[in-house]
């Protein structure tokens, strides 16, 4: 019960706070989602796949109410455009590091980390550039 009030109010919240934590909480849950889909399935890319799709979903829904996108449709388009974009990066260099080394929780954080950090660099630049976010 605790748990799942946490959750609510993390979920309902526009702070950055919220945003933050949402944050943490799906990148935990997609690690978790990637270990059990892993241990179904026997095959790393189907798991990543699969994973990201799911995290993808969760990231769209809870982004779109974070930013009341219902009166931004070019936003809404942008994102969806970079989203889609960035997991397909982010599913690659998962397959990149997962040919070196088959670990597969070290191959996901460091691919979300090195996706993470290009986002900001996009978000960054495309968000001064095109003024997408005022």
């Amino acid at each position: 019960m605790v748990i799942w009030n946490l959750l609510q109010k993390i979920t309902h919240s526009r702070s950055i706070t919220g945003y933050t934590a949402f944050s943490i909480l799906i990148f935990t849950f997609s690690l978790i989602l990637l270990n059990i889909l892993f241990f179904i399935f026997k095959n790393e890319r189907n798991a990543a796949i699969i994973t990201l799709s799911i995290i993808f979903f969760c990231n769209f829904l809870y982004l779109v109410y974070f930013f009341k996108v219902d009166k931004k449709k070019s936003f809404l388009l942008f994102f969806l455009f970079s989203s889609l974009v960035f997991r397909n990066i982010e599913y690659f260099i998962f397959s990149s590091f997962i040919s070196l080394d088959k670990n597969i929780n070290f191959a996901w954080i460091i691919s979300l980390l090195i996706s993470l950090s290009l986002k900001f660099l996009y978000y960054k630049f495309f968000s001064k550039k095109f003024f997408i976010f005022k």
